[in-house]
Parts: C-alpha cells; structure tokens; sequence
C-alpha cells in the first residue's frame, strides 16, 4: 500500500513535469537511459542496473551537478529494451531541477514491474534511443544516450549503423558494458 502511494506520488510529479515540458522550457542535457533487459540480463543484473540508476539520481552531488549547470535542469527518460522491436519506456521525459522531480523520477525507475525479452538489439535501442529526441519539445544543445548491455547484437541491423546515424544526429552515446564472471544458468532470471 505504501508503495502504491508513493508510485501515486511520483506519478503525480511526473505529469507535473510533463506540463513543464510543454511548455517548451531549455534544459542543459537530454539524456536517454537505454537499459538491456534482454534474455542474457539476470535477476542479479537487472537489479544492478535500475539501483545503480536510481541511487545514482538519488544522489545529492548528482543534484548538485545538475542544479550546477547553466540552466540548472536537465531531462531524461528511461527505457529498457531487448529486441530490435522491443522497447519499454518506464519513465517520460521528465525535467530534473529539484529533489522532487529526482524522486518522483527515481520512483518511477524502480517501481515499475521488470520488463524482458529474448534478444539482445543494441542497434534497436540506439535507434529507438534517438527517436525519443524528437518526442519532446524541450530545446538543449547536448543529446545523450547512455546504453548498458551484457552482451553483443544478435538481432537487427549492425550497431555500427545506428551508431553512426546517432552521431551524425549529434547524440553523444555513451556505452555501459555490464562485465561480471558469475555463472549464468540458462532459465534463471
């Protein structure tokens, strides 16, 4: 129950911020978090991946930094993927000024159920990660993509092609390998 009410909550900030969004403020960076979530991501994985996301928003030098920029906001989106159609966008563009905004962001990423899926396409999640810069009516001058996967591109066109489309587009990527040497066992997730 309690958590029902805190995901109300940041559901609430969130449509706040969406409003903000519309009307068409300037923020220093767009940043789009692109999280694998494909067959080859584990439990133990996932779990790393949206808790480092969400304690490193949760952060107060993170906000600092932030706050700290000529404009003092950002906007970022959260999305996890697998295959080359297979993409969840968990948490909206959402401006990130306050500790508000951080918390109802935060909550988002780490109430929402886990997505999966069967492949792993990181051309598909540059692809789609570029696309969502043109959903949103905030101007920046930075366009980032973060992508973090644990393995290589088995459906799908070549990275490589949607790489070179990204920056060709001025999207920064920025590439997050998830590096472990635990043993996997096919089926546990």
């Amino acid at each position: 129950m309690v958590k029902l009410k805190i995901y109300i909550l940041a559901l609430g900030v969130c449509l706040a911020n969406w409003q903000l969004n519309a009307a068409e403020v300037d923020v220093d960076l767009k940043l789009v978090l692109l999280i694998d979530v494909s067959s080859s991501v584990d439990s133990v994985e996932s779990r790393l991946q949206r808790k480092g996301y969400v304690d490193a928003m949760t952060d107060p030098s993170v906000l600092k930094a932030i706050t700290k920029g000529r404009l003092g906001r950002i906007a970022i989106t959260y999305v996890e993927w697998a295959g080359a159609r297979n993409h969840s966008v968990l948490a909206p563009w959402t401006v990130i000024e306050d500790f508000a905004s951080v918390f109802a962001f935060a909550t988002l990423i780490e109430a929402a159920p886990r997505s999966s899926g069967e492949w792993t396409s990181i051309s598909g999640a540059l692809t789609f990660g570029a696309l969502q810069f043109e959903k949103i009516s905030i101007s920046s001058d930075r366009k980032t993509m973060d992508i973090s996967t644990d393995g290589p591109n088995n459906d799908g066109p070549s990275p490589a092609l949607a790489r070179d489309s990204a920056i060709a587009e001025g999207i920064t990527i920025n590439g997050l390998p998830i590096v472990n040497n635990r043993l996997q066992i096919s089926g546990m997730k």
